[in-house]
């Protein structure tokens, strides 16, 4: 059921040392249809970002944030852009230091 406020989905994270160039890793799969996602690369390595574990979609800078708010582009009348439930989000890069993480909100309960 929709509802008028914002939820946090877990919070997950992998190590950059846990990276492979010809691999890729999952970051996180959405539980809940998300309105907002945040993937944080606070890593000295930049890292491809795929949907399906096979098609790389974007790509995040060592140090960098991407952030998807889906919820600017609603189309009027209520109806809500959301990213689907059970979307997996992989990563692939290089090995490196530090971490990626990723955060992600819903209306949903």
């Amino acid at each position: 059921m929709i509802i008028n406020r914002i939820i946090p989905l877990v919070c997950t994270s992998v190590d950059a040392a846990t990276l492979g160039p010809a691999v890729f890793v999952l970051l996180k799969t959405l539980e809940d249809p998300a309105l907002y996602l945040k993937i944080v690369n606070d890593s000295d390595t930049a890292v491809s970002i795929s949907y399906d574990g096979a098609t790389i979609n974007d790509y995040l800078l060592a140090h960098g944030e991407l952030v998807l708010n889906l919820q600017t582009n609603s189309i009027p009348r209520a109806y809500q852009a959301n990213m689907a439930k059970n979307t997996s989000i992989y990563l692939q890069g290089i090995p490196g230091t530090g971490r990626i993480t990723c955060t992600a909100y819903t209306t949903y309960e």
